[in-house]
């Protein structure tokens, strides 16, 4: 049987129709860019000068006057991890079994060196030993999203916080509460809150990612924003926030 004009027209529009969808979806196939198998990296060098040496600072961090109401300091003292307190970020590198190489660095299994920002460590020794802070009462805290929460916390068992000349104690010897988990931080926040009783118009925090400092300043919580790890600038910032005399070295 012989098939119509008409027919065979609408044959060939069909299948006309057919091709260029065809061509159209390989072009947006070509055009779409396609997912890397990589693991992210990040370079690491412009910050050796600042991660990967000890714990000590040219000059002592700004600190309260001792005119300063101790009433005032804040109540909870927050650091975020990764590129706040230490560098490379944890997702970066091999991880455990780490190798204390120093009170500040470590080295993982697969070679890479990790180490603290020196204004990190001496905050929380700052914090710890003033006078002032300790009058206050200030508590520190951890709180990261980092999903290697293991590492981190032999990491903390690793490094070492010195308050004097010789009297040393772990990381996690100087922390009251370790907030580890996945979620936004207004969550760490909340459960930080509940346990430590302190509320958020007395918390400093100290974070390198903006999105996290955004989210928890609108809590009420005095922020931070310290992308590159936790300077003395830094610091001072967060102390001002508190008080008015400030003592600078």
């Amino acid at each position: 049987r012989e098939s119509s004009p008409c027919s065979m027209s609408l044959a060939s529009c069909a299948a006309s129709s057919n091709g260029a969808n065809r061509d159209a979806k390989r072009d947006r196939d070509r055009a779409r860019p396609r997912r890397s198998n990589k693991v992210k990296t990040r370079r690491v060098s412009q910050h050796t000068d600042v991660a990967f040496v000890e714990p000590t600072l040219s000059k002592p961090l700004s600190r309260p006057a001792p005119s300063c109401d101790a009433a005032s300091l804040p109540g909870l003292i927050v650091y975020d991890l990764d590129d706040t307190i230490w560098f490379p970020e944890l997702y970066m590198i091999a991880g455990a079994p780490f190798v204390k190489t120093s009170k500040s660095t470590v080295v993982d299994s697969g070679g890479a060196r990790l180490g603290c920002y020196p204004a990190a460590l001496a905050s929380v020794a700052l914090a710890k030993s003033c006078g002032a802070f300790r009058e206050r009462g200030t508590l520190i805290a951890v709180a990261s999203r980092t999903h290697r929460g293991k590492w981190a916390r032999e990491l903390m068992d690793a490094f070492e916080v010195r308050d004097g000349d010789d009297d040393a104690r772990t990381l996690a010897a100087c922390v009251d509460f370790v907030d580890i988990a996945s979620g936004s931080k207004t969550k760490h926040f909340a459960r930080l809150r509940e346990k430590s009783g302190v509320p958020y118009a007395e918390m400093l925090f100290f974070d390198n990612e903006r999105e996290n400092i955004d989210e928890v300043a609108r809590l009420g919580v005095a922020c931070v924003h310290c992308p590159g790890g936790l300077s003395a600038d830094a610091w001072r910032r967060g102390l001002t926030f508190f008080v008015d005399d400030v003592v600078d070295p």
